[in-house]
C-alpha cells in the first residue's frame, strides 16, 4: 500500500510541476536590429512565442559591446508578422512606433530616452 501511495504522490507532484507556467520555456523566434546610431549604438528586439498567438518582444540596446535590457512588450491573440515598427529621432529621444498596440514604455539608454509607442 505504501508503494502505491508513494507512486501516486510522485505522479501528483509531476502533474503539478507540469502545470506551473513558470517552468515553460518561451520559444525564441528571431532577433531584429531596429536602428543603429552614433557609430557604436544599436537598438533592437528579440521575439519569443509565449503561447498560441501570444508573443513577447524584448527590446534591448547595445552600446559598444554591452547589451542592456530596455523593456518587454506583449502581443496577445495576434500574428507577430503584422507588427510593423518605425523609428524616429526627436531631440534627445528615440521613438519606436508599432502598428499594433503592444503598450507604451520608456527607458533611458545612454544620453537618449527610448520610447515605445503604439
Amino acid at each position: 500500500m505504501k508503494t502505491v501511495t508513494n507512486k501516486l504522490s510522485i505522479l501528483i507532484w509531476i502533474i503539478f510541476l507540469c502545470g506551473c507556467k513558470g517552468l515553460y520555456q518561451n520559444d525564441y523566434l528571431f532577433n531584429v536590429a531596429l536602428i543603429k546610431y552614433d557609430d557604436n549604438k544599436q537598438i533592437g528586439y528579440k521575439l519569443y512565442q509565449t503561447g498560441i498567438d501570444n508573443y513577447r518582444f524584448d527590446f534591448y540596446g547595445i552600446k559598444q559591446s554591452d547589451t542592456v535590457q530596455l523593456f518587454s512588450a506583449y502581443l496577445n491573440d495576434a500574428v507577430y508578422s503584422t507588427a510593423d515598427f518605425a523609428t524616429e529621432f526627436k531631440n534627445d529621444s528615440i521613438f519606436i512606433k508599432c502598428s499594433m498596440n503592444i503598450g507604451k514604455e520608456s527607458k533611458l539608454f545612454g544620453d537618449k530616452v527610448v520610447i515605445l509607442q503604439p
